[in-house]
């Protein structure tokens, strides 16, 4: 499944919302908010059909829950799309009673009693609560043919740009394969999502890098791409910010690559950074 968590709430209730999200991207979890830049509605696409692909891409179904609920057509109507079986959990911030068309799809289904007056002292409650029913509803690891299956489905998807589709397919598959260098540079590409990499946010740059560093090359043979696409973030967000930029340098990184054509067609194709001196050194070799 592309994500981990879906959070369905009302406008009143955003806030709470938005600091769950942020809490379980924090803490490595794929979630997807309508409100999200990075995870989220995007435009060009119809808003319906994102929410119900989203909902139903995703393993639990998280309902941030108050009297505002009752009252809102497009709740019920996400809480209708869930997939037969999918793990639902209820985060309250009231306790007033479900409406009947709520309490015919949630009677019964766990509930962490938050509150809004309280809410800040018992949000840690909700992370490990999550992550085991995660952990209850996750698929057995795949291999052989399906783990094939797998990754290629990640790259058509990120071949049809489809950036927040591939990230999650493609962290699948890093789960089964750890040791993939390609499924980690897809999956940075696809994290990437065709932003400038001088606009990224400090979390977001630490976490390229930390899926990134396990596959750099720092030996005399092999394959450098991973450098390459390592150094392209690392000098767009900290070179072109003026940040100074932690090891490893841009020269360890760059010593020795002979970057091949698949994969700087794949870079060009995914990222435009023309003030960027690495992308700048990659088009001007392979660009026709």
């Amino acid at each position: 499944m592309p994500n981990d968590v879906f959070i369905s709430y009302c406008q009143p209730d955003k806030n709470e919302a938005r600091y769950i999200h942020d809490l379980l991207q924090a803490n490595g979890l794929v979630s997807w908010i309508a409100i999200s830049g990075s995870n989220g509605v995007r435009s060009g696409k119809p808003y319906e059909g994102q929410l119900v692909d989203a909902i139903q891409g995703s393993r639990v179904f998280l309902l941030v829950y108050s009297n505002y609920c009752n009252e809102s057509t497009e709740v019920i109507k996400e809480v209708r799309n869930r997939v037969s079986g999918q793990a639902t959990m209820i985060v309250r911030l009231d306790s007033s009673a479900f409406s009947g068309d709520l309490s015919y799809h949630l009677k019964g289904l766990p509930c962490i009693n938050a509150g809004r007056d309280r809410f800040m002292a018992t949000i840690n409650e909700i992370l490990p609560e999550v992550q085991q029913l995660i952990r209850s509803k996750a698929a057995p690891k795949a291999a052989g043919s399906t783990d094939r299956l797998l990754f290629a489905s990640g790259l058509q998807r990120l071949e049809q740009k489809d950036y927040a589709g591939a990230a999650g397919i493609l962290r699948q598959h890093l789960s089964i394969a750890p040791e993939n260098a390609e499924t980690r540079w897809y999956l940075a590409l696809a994290l990437i999502a065709g932003r400038k990499t001088r606009r990224l946010d400090k979390l977001q740059v630490m976490r390229l890098e930390e899926l990134l560093l396990p596959a750099v090359n720092y030996g005399k043979g092999g394959d450098k791409y991973v450098n390459v696409l390592l150094a392209v973030v690392k000098f767009g967000y900290y070179c072109s910010n003026g940040f100074k930029v932690p090891s490893p340098s841009l020269e360890q990184l760059m010593t020795g690559v002979a970057l091949g054509e698949d994969k700087a067609e794949q870079l060009l194709t995914h990222l435009n950074e023309p003030d960027n001196k690495i992308w700048q050194m990659v088009w001007q070799t392979f660009a026709r």
